[in-house]
């Protein structure tokens, strides 16, 4: 099971660019006719944290209106206790510091295009866990080093974050001839 964490500030959902927010929920779970069963997506908003559980999952679309409305309905209703917004999709509040310092088992990853070290995917560990900033990378990358998340980049090539995830699922997907290829680009 790989854990994908996605962290926002809630002015990106006022933002033209809010259309990466639900891209990059849409390359975290979903595939051409169905949804990625290993797959659990957390997505942080400020103090939000909306929790994607694909395996229970229903009823969610991948066009960007359905997701951003999913997106805000959550913040909405978010409180202290876990709330269900659709199936397979829970809220509470909850700071991205105290959720990284929960994870124990696998490896914990952050994606960093600028600083990070060339990621080899047959040396990833499953459960795994990886954070991917829209806003504020360099206050989460001190934060997220300091409890052990090892900074990664995935070739050379700067992509937007829902591109990244796209290409690292592929990666998993079909395995090493596609990761050499990868490599030099």
């Amino acid at each position: 099971m790989k854990t994908i964490i996605v962290h926002a500030s809630k002015a990106l959902l006022a933002s033209p660019n809010r259309g990466l927010l639900s891209r990059s929920i849409s390359a975290s779970l979903l595939l051409s006719h169905s949804v990625r069963s290993d797959v659990k997506l957390e997505v942080f908003i400020n103090d939000v944290r909306i929790s994607f559980v694909s395996q229970k999952m229903r009823n969610i679309r991948p066009d960007e209106q359905s997701l951003l409305g999913v997106i805000n309905k959550a913040v909405r209703i978010a409180g202290s206790k876990p709330r269900k917004v659709f199936e397979g999709v829970y809220v509470r509040h909850e700071d991205i510091a105290s959720f990284a310092a929960s994870i124990k088992h696998g490896d914990k990853l952050f994606y960093d295009d600028l600083e990070g070290s060339l990621l080899n995917i047959h040396e990833v560990r499953t459960p795994f866990s990886i954070v991917f900033t829209l806003s504020e990378p360099i206050k989460l990358r001190d934060l997220l080093s300091k409890q052990g998340f090892k900074r990664v980049k995935l070739g050379s090539s700067k992509l937007h974050v829902d591109q990244v995830i796209a290409v690292l699922n592929i990666l998993l997907d079909r395995g090493e001839q596609l990761w050499r290829y990868w490599k030099k680009l």
